[in-house]
């Protein structure tokens, strides 16, 4: 479970549109680098990406709807990562609400 949670992260690295790539420009090299999670930890990698993505409106502090969903700990974010809700949000999947939203 812990090396399959940064693996949902850099799942929303993908392109599918214009808006996409500029919100996450492709990484460097000409997008040809790999996407290596093995050395991923937690606070010294997703947080950061919570902290730029998520926590306005998914943080305990957060005064915006977050339609009841906060992620500011491991273990909400493991709820969320293991039940396939996240990978659904943050890849677009049909039945999913898109994050970022809006």
């Amino acid at each position: 479970m812990f090396s399959a949670l940064p693996a949902f992260f850099f799942i929303s690295c993908s392109k599918t549109s214009a808006d996409r790539q500029t919100m996450n420009p492709p990484p460097p090299g000409n997008g040809t680098s790999s996407c290596d999670t093995a050395d991923m930890k937690y606070a010294a990698d997703v947080v950061p990406i919570l902290q730029s993505h998520c926590y306005a409106c998914h943080g305990s502090n957060s005064n915006t709807g977050s339609g009841g969903i906060i992620l500011d700990s491991y273990n909400d974010l493991k709820t969320y990562a293991g039940n396939g809700y996240l990978k659904g949000n943050i890849t677009h999947a049909t039945g999913y609400i898109g994050m970022p939203y809006g």
